[in-house]
């Protein structure tokens, strides 16, 4: 069960990054105008996005056995680098 919904949310996921990137590329191409409506599809969008990729994370079939003591150093340069 946990694999075939592993594979659902990647294939969510990829299809929320088209949809953006479409979006993106027609906005910069003046092909389409930032209006509420956009807005709020893209919010939404976004919101499936960020969702799914946190259920893939949460759900990886691939796990990496990482030392505590690294995960906090990564954990501390995420806190301290710049921007």
């Amino acid at each position: 069960m946990d694999k075939k919904l592993f594979f659902e949310l990647i294939i969510v996921c990829a299809v929320t990054h088209i949809i953006r990137t479409i979006y993106e590329l027609l906005k910069h191409k003046k092909g389409l105008e930032a209006s509420k409506l956009s807005f709020v599809i893209m919010f939404i969008n976004m919101l499936i996005l960020w969702g799914s990729w946190i259920f893939l994370c949460i759900l990886d079939i691939y796990k990496i056995a990482i030392p505590l003591i690294v995960r906090y150093f990564g954990l501390g340069l995420e806190v301290l680098s710049p921007s």
